[in-house]
């Protein structure tokens, strides 16, 4: 039995939290013209929220949104 999770999860958060530094690093190595401190600007744009048993985290960067899809249901 899966239970109702909400972003007030402690554990949720913490995901949130850890895509969010993955994605801002991903985005300073692939631009090299990009510091990290201003990844972590762009990806602090983001949008965060749950649909069903996924958590879904749309990064805005200006031209683009990089949607990243995480099951949350566990085996």
């Amino acid at each position: 039995m899966n239970r109702v999770r909400s972003l007030d999860d402690k554990e949720l958060r913490r995901k949130v939290a850890d895509m969010l530094a993955d994605i801002a690093q991903e985005l300073a190595y692939r631009n090299l013209n990009m510091s990290y401190d201003e990844a972590l600007e762009l990806v602090s744009h983001t949008r965060v929220f749950l649909k069903e048993n996924t958590l879904i985290i749309e990064v805005s960067l200006r031209d683009t949104v990089l949607r990243y899809k995480i099951a949350l249901h566990k085996t």
